[in-house]
């Protein structure tokens, strides 16, 4: 009666180490699938960015997705970023909303803010800031140039001169100053995407892709801008014969062609 019971323990010590054999291999499988997934990744961050009533905005209030842009007239890579912003526009309408804000760091962009704001007032913001991206190498060079645009565009110049001389307009432009430091807008172009915050003149794809996420889009709703065309090959002289394009044609016979 006992050796059944001697013949279980027995059973029971050959598979205890088996069983410990099989859990270590679980354990270790585990452990690998574990590393090799990583740790979850971070949450993006989201900031809160205020909208003031005086900041120049396209698009309806109501949009689901907003585009705050710390932007500034003299900075090249924010000219850059403007076809970007229109080509947006034209693909998601009024699911998107831009909204215009100031962090100027070359001497001289605050008064072409302020000129804008000015124009804001009188509702040619767009035209405005516009001309003054596609004038951008003008700029330094002609101080006036924002009055004369004012009168290009029928604005009421007096007015415009008055809120260029005003303070009201100013402190606008230092609230904006203000809020890029508390958001650590430390470069120009910034855009925050309902919160989330995108560096430079990126392409359109990279703004795309985002906004998609947050419209709930799986289809990109924006492509890579295609390559600019090659420059034609320049035009080559009969007399150059059937060498290389563009190559100087050979000397005559007996001429040594002059060193560099």
């Amino acid at each position: 009666m006992l050796k059944p019971a001697t013949s279980t323990t027995s059973g029971f010590r050959l598979l205890g180490p088996l069983a410990a054999a099989l859990a270590l291999l679980f354990a270790t499988s585990a452990a690998a699938q574990g590393a090799a997934a990583g740790p979850p990744a971070a949450e993006e961050e989201i900031l809160d960015v205020s909208l003031p009533a005086w900041s120049p905005s396209i698009g309806p209030a109501d949009a689901p997705v907003t585009l705050v842009v710390f932007t500034e007239y003299l900075c090249p890579f924010c000219r850059r970023l403007e076809p970007v912003l229109a080509q947006l526009r034209a693909a998601y309408g009024d699911r998107i909303r831009i909204v215009y804000r100031f962090r100027n760091v070359h001497p001289g962009a605050d008064e072409l803010a302020v000129a804008a704001l000015a124009a804001h007032r009188q509702g040619k913001f767009l035209a405005f800031h516009e001309r003054l991206f596609e004038n951008q190498e003008l700029l330094r060079e002609r101080p006036q140039f924002p009055i004369r645009l004012a009168r290009e565009l029928g604005l009421d110049v007096e007015r415009f001169r008055a809120d260029l001389r005003g303070e009201s307009i100013r402190k606008q432009v230092a609230a904006d100053a203000a809020e890029a430091d508390r958001l650590r807008v430390n470069g120009v172009p910034t855009t925050f995407i309902n919160g989330r915050r995108l560096s430079g003149a990126v392409p359109v794809e990279n703004f795309g892709e985002r906004i998609d996420r947050l419209l709930g889009i799986e289809t990109p709703t924006v492509f890579p801008s295609p390559a600019p065309p090659a420059p034609p090959a320049p035009a080559r002289d009969p007399a150059e014969g059937a060498g290389e394009a563009g190559a100087p044609p050979p000397p005559p016979p007996g001429v040594t062609p002059p060193s560099d």
